[in-house]
């Protein structure tokens, strides 16, 4: 489905969500990734080079739903 577009997989998204952080005892080594977007591939390096923690991974179901529901509202507002 190429025409689907991520969304809670950035930064920002990571960040304001520390406190639900996890540490993985080994981080997976994913083959390339094509299909990110430039921010995804950033952010997913920094991940691998552990500048934002040690082996830090989000995992999304444990965000908030009402957080989830407002950005994917946003970005249906704007069109994505």
């Amino acid at each position: 489905m190429p025409h689907l577009e991520s969304a809670l997989m950035d930064e920002h998204t990571l960040l304001r969500h520390r406190e639900i952080l996890v540490s993985e005892d080994q981080q997976y080594a994913a083959p390339e990734l094509p299909l990110l977007t430039p921010a995804e591939q950033s952010l997913y390096c920094g991940l691998k080079q552990q500048r934002l923690g040690v082996n830090v991974r989000l995992e999304q179901e444990r965000i908030a739903w009402s957080y989830a529901w407002d950005v994917l509202v946003a970005l249906v507002r704007i069109g994505i």
